[in-house]
């Protein structure tokens, strides 16, 4: 019986205990902000900004999307596969309903 309660203790304490985070390349949890933002033009007017990374719901149409010094992905039907992925600094036209916005907390792998 001692056993099983030492188990049974040993188990919560480790699940107590905190794990390091890691930052890896694609990451995109809400680990950090910077000063830049990516900024995405509304067709009817007016624009949505962001500068803290993560992964942003939209739902509204678009004309343009600036990437400012983030990398990551906007995902819109109008696109061949659904969603199109940007580097630092690209900026492109979109003309379509955009349904979320991914800003990586670390550089995309897919950037030079």
């Amino acid at each position: 019986m001692k056993t099983g309660i030492a188990a049974v203790g040993l188990a919560a304490g480790m699940l107590l205990t905190p794990m390091p985070a890691s930052a890896t390349s694609g990451d995109v949890a809400a680990m950090g902000c910077q000063t830049t933002s990516a900024v995405l033009t509304y067709t009817s007017g007016g624009t949505w900004s962001r500068n803290c990374s993560g992964t942003y719901s939209i739902g509204r149409s678009a004309t343009r999307f600036s990437a400012g010094g983030w990398s990551g992905y906007v995902t819109y039907p109008a696109w061949p596969d659904g969603h199109r992925e940007f580097c630092d600094f690209q900026s492109f036209s979109i003309g379509s309903t955009v349904t979320s916005v991914t800003l990586y907390a670390t550089k995309a792998p897919w950037c030079p």
